[in-house]
């Protein structure tokens, strides 16, 4: 792995925990403060929920993880511009690590046959 590799790794890790936190929040909400209103949303209907909404609610643990997401999207964005990352480069080494992943996947399932059982 070159340095830039490890950059880009690092990027996509903060990306992915970024995303990752984004639908706890969103879940967090969704099952507490606005039970009833996701309870009444149909299934299968959409709706884009400002951030405001997240930000004024009462719960504890979702406004703690907002500062958190905060303070981590913060630091992301800074990393990428010190490191000049562009999330171009970020989606194809994602697309290259996904790559990777299938082909060994696909190796695995070579030496599988070859087993006698």
């Amino acid at each position: 792995m070159t340095y830039r590799e490890a950059l880009l790794e690092t990027s996509l890790s903060l990306k992915y925990f970024i995303h990752s936190l984004q639908n706890n929040i969103f879940e967090i909400t969704m099952t507490g403060e606005m039970k009833e209103w996701s309870a009444a949303v149909p299934t299968g209907e959409e709706h884009q929920i400002p951030m405001e909404v997240f930000e004024a609610c009462d719960d504890i643990n979702v406004s703690g993880f907002l500062k958190l997401l905060k303070v981590v999207d913060s630091k992301y964005e800074s990393f990428l511009n010190i490191n000049n990352i562009r999330e171009e480069e970020i989606h194809e080494f994602e697309n290259m690590k996904y790559d990777e992943h299938y082909e060994e996947e696909e190796g695995k399932q070579d030496d599988d046959e070859a087993l006698p059982f």
